[in-house]
């Protein structure tokens, strides 16, 4: 049986069976050794009991040699062996470093792009088995925002996808930014950009569909945005405060059944009223079935004149939506449709037939904010012209820094415009 089955077997053998072995070969072992230690111990006792042909020969023709010789020569080179991985330092990591090599070596392994883990001297070692995987990071330096903060993003990518990676900050001032962006697909910041050898990882089935989505041969993670890089479409959004002729624009993404959403649209207002009557745009965010109805019953409003009222009604009684299903909604419309000033007829012919241009502007709606990366509501997008892009605040805040956010977001386009 040649060394490599051996040890495979020895690996799979129990430590008391080993120590049984070494005594048989005449060695007896210290049972604090571990169990990698004791067979190489082993190894060495067998082949040293195993003579060279060579060897075999001339003890033979040599008269007077009697078997007793070759076990107490054995047991001298074994216990200098002994002494010396206990006693010399250098000696025991070179021995050490030998046994974990033929761990890896004979380490049966499904994937083999799975890290492969090694126990030495009592420590844990994790040997990476694929490349450095390339990773550009595409980001703003100039905000300062705690969302903006890259750090804690490379931290997780280290943690959760692979500590061997090769980054690289790609500035949104960098002369190849925007060309990296654009045959990438980029729209928000921070993206983060993995090359092809991403797929070499040991985890790479488990996480390409949560956090990875494909762009040419490519990888793309995108996290929590903070920043746009190209407008907004508002021909399919509701005004709801300012001019449409401001250079400042305010783009919302609501749920009429959450309360913090509705508790934004005062501060909206006021941020429309504070800088220089901001165009504020309503866009809806869906949570349920309920909010398309919901977004439904303001449209068919909206083609009445009378999506002002509804949208007040419906504000109002957020409590209530939030606590209904379809059914219990379309109950609680034939109350609100009357409050709101609209023909009841009318409201319903609407609401209650299949509306080809309202399922668009949902589905329009729907595909908002799966680009712009809104994972709940409230979410405002603002904006200063003559860039297209837009700071990002996502959730909802007390009035104050609410304001402080919009100012810091419209202080740093001004700068952008400015540069």
């Amino acid at each position: 049986m040649n060394s490599h089955n051996s040890n495979k077997r020895l690996i799979r053998e129990k430590k008391k069976d080993i120590i049984k072995m070494l005594r048989k070969e005449g060695i007896e072992p210290n049972n604090k050794q571990s169990k990698e230690e004791l067979i190489k111990l082993l190894g060495l006792a067998q082949k040293a009991n195993e003579p060279s042909r060579a060897t075999n020969k001339r003890l033979f023709r040599t008269k007077g040699v009697k078997p007793i010789v070759l076990v107490v020569l054995t047991v001298l080179i074994l216990g200098s062996f002994y002494f010396l991985y206990k006693l010399n330092p250098t000696f025991n990591r070179n021995v050490n470093f030998l046994v974990s090599l033929m761990e890896v070596e004979n380490r049966s392994i499904e994937n083999p792009n799975d890290p492969t883990i090694l126990e030495k001297n009592g420590k844990t070692y994790v040997v990476y088995n694929h490349p450095l995987v390339d990773v550009e990071v595409f980001y703003d330096q100039s905000c300062k925002r705690p969302e903006c903060e890259i750090e804690p993003y490379l931290n997780q990518i280290k943690k959760n996808v692979s500590p061997l990676v090769d980054i690289e900050m790609v500035d949104i001032s960098d002369p190849k930014f925007a060309n990296r962006t654009e045959d990438l697909g980029v729209n928000l910041l921070p993206t983060f950009a993995f090359d092809k050898t991403v797929e070499k990882l040991g985890n790479f089935e488990d996480i390409k569909d949560k956090f990875i989505s494909r762009s040419g041969s490519e990888y793309l993670l995108q996290v929590l945005p903070y920043r746009t890089l190209n407008d907004i479409d508002t021909d399919n959004a509701k005004l709801l405060y300012g001019s449409p002729d401001s250079e400042i624009k305010i783009v919302t993404f609501l749920s009429l059944s959450s309360e913090q959403s509705v508790n934004t649209l005062p501060q909206l207002q006021k941020a429309s009223e504070t800088y220089d009557n901001a165009a504020v745009y309503y866009k809806y965010y869906f949570r349920n079935e309920t909010d398309e109805k919901v977004a439904k019953a303001l449209e068919c409003s909206a083609d009445l004149d009378r999506f002002e009222p509804m949208l007040e009604v419906l504000s109002d009684n957020y409590e209530n939506i939030g606590q209904s299903d379809v059914d219990r909604f379309r109950g609680l419309l034939n109350t609100y449709v009357t409050r709101a000033g609209i023909g009841f007829n009318d409201f319903f012919e609407c609401y209650e037939e299949e509306n080809e241009k309202i399922n668009a502007l949902i589905q329009a709606h729907k595909g908002d904010i799966n680009e712009l990366g809104v994972i709940g509501a409230p979410a405002a997008f603002i904006n200063k012209q003559p860039e297209s892009s837009y700071g990002v605040i996502l959730g909802f805040y007390p009035e104050n820094d609410f304001m402080k956010l919009v100012d810091d977001i419209l202080n740093q386009e001004n700068q952008s415009n400015e540069n």
